[in-house]
């Protein structure tokens, strides 16, 4: 379980999404996982909720719990993720969902949905300045609903950095007719 929520908080894959990957998504020489499918109510669903397939990037924490993962399951099993329980792999989030939950009150926590995970690396990923065009391609988002949910969180305080940029990036040159602009 403990491996799951770290995939969870550090790739924002969707619940959905993380019980359905196989072996055959992981790519650890390009440190990226394939996401082309989802378990929705145990049923095995061949495209994502957006009927995109994408590739997310690992970072260094999700490729740990992958590396960690695989001497755990990769001969044994087709996919990634297992339940310690039935030693067969999820077919609902339902039990993930109680853990998390159970986590959470354990630690004194309100309660939030497992959900919530992917709404952390994204709110996570934005305050620290990731390119949101970057960040709605690693949650499978367009940019228009990206922006529409989480602008909120993108870190104003680089706001002079990023006006930097412009000046930094162009000279204005005076003359007798004008300003001239050299880019």
């Amino acid at each position: 379980m403990y491996w799951y929520f770290v995939v969870a908080f550090w790739t924002g894959c969707r619940p959905s999404e993380i019980i359905a990957l196989t072996w055959q998504d992981v790519d650890f020489l390009n440190k990226q996982i394939y996401i082309n499918k989802g378990r929705v109510n145990g049923v095995q669903q061949e495209t994502t909720k957006t009927n995109k397939a994408r590739f997310v990037d690992l970072n260094d924490f999700a490729f740990e719990a992958f590396q960690q993962l695989r001497l755990l399951t990769y001969l044994k099993y087709e996919h990634v993720f297992i339940c310690d329980e039935t030693g067969k792999e999820f077919t609902t989030q339902k039990s993930l969902s109680e853990k998390f939950v159970a986590a959470l009150k354990a630690n004194g926590l309100r309660y939030r949905p497992a959900y919530n995970t992917r709404h952390t690396y994204a709110t996570v990923c934005l305050m620290n300045g990731l390119n949101p065009v970057y960040v709605a391609s690693q949650l499978g988002h367009s940019l228009v609903m990206l922006m529409m949910r989480y602008a909120k969180w993108i870190n104003s305080d680089k706001n002079k950095e990023e006006i930097a940029k412009i000046s930094n990036s162009a000279k204005i040159v005076s003359n007798k007719k004008g300003i001239k602009l050299c880019v």
